[in-house]
């Protein structure tokens, strides 16, 4: 059973290849010239700066928001239990 399977795999790939090389051949070269006026350069470097001065100090105050807490007038009735040990 499997030399059948094989024999058929074999005679229908080798009938694909055989009617891929049908027809006619072509035998004109093609052939394709790019001109192009870019012309690619690499950007320079970032070099770190070993000699640098520390920045200055910020000493200006910012604005801070200004909050209206209203007053805490919660009355809860219940007594927390006790904690025992």
């Amino acid at each position: 059973m499997k030399q059948i399977i094989g024999l058929s795999a074999f005679l229908f790939f080798s009938i694909c290849v055989h009617a891929q090389k049908r027809g006619k051949e072509d035998t004109t070269k093609k052939t394709v010239v790019i001109t192009s006026a870019y012309k690619p350069v690499l950007k320079p470097a970032a070099k770190i700066n070993f000699a640098a001065a520390i920045p200055a100090a910020d000493t200006s105050k910012p604005a801070l928001l200004t909050y209206n807490v209203p007053a805490q007038n919660l009355f809860f009735s219940y007594q927390p239990v006790a904690l025992k040990p």
